[in-house]
């Protein structure tokens, strides 16, 4: 059964759900971010309180890692819902509908530098100076002594 076969409500529907589970997907990584950060900062700032330099360092280098790693996962998840909504944007809603009136307002918002600092890169951005910033910390303790 070829796609112009399948019913137009039948199509709206799984591509709406497609879009869903993206968005929730997105939201569950950005979750994570923040989790992981804590949990890595807090640890990081815990070694480095008792002296343990190097494996502060060893973690947050590891942190940093894991933060690339879900960075990667937001922006592939992230790419995957853009194509999802482009497809309900370009075939499904011609003549418009709730998610050209979304997207509408979501490339509005998209246009505004506090919109983008803190909801689409905030928690990485976060974790990151963060990190590096304990990095450094424990940097010059260790060549202190």
């Amino acid at each position: 059964m070829s796609e112009k076969e399948i019913p137009i409500d039948t199509r709206y529907t799984e591509a709406c759900e497609v879009v869903r589970h993206y968005s929730r997907c997105v939201i569950d990584v950005r979750t994570m971010a923040v989790v992981q950060g804590l949990a890595v900062v807090g640890a990081v700032g815990y070694l480095s309180k008792d002296g343990m330099y190097i494996f502060a360092i060893a973690g947050a280098v590891f942190g940093l890692f894991l933060t690339y790693i879900l960075f990667s996962f937001h922006r592939a998840y992230l790419a995957y819902f853009e194509a999802a909504l482009k497809y309900i944007l370009v075939d499904l809603e011609k003549n418009g509908g709730p998610w050209s009136a979304y997207e509408k307002m979501r490339q509005q918002k998209r246009k505004e530098r506090l919109y983008k600092a803190t909801h689409l890169y905030g928690s990485i951005i976060v974790v990151t100076v963060a990190l590096v910033g304990l990095i450094v910390y424990n940097l010059i303790h260790l060549f202190d002594c």
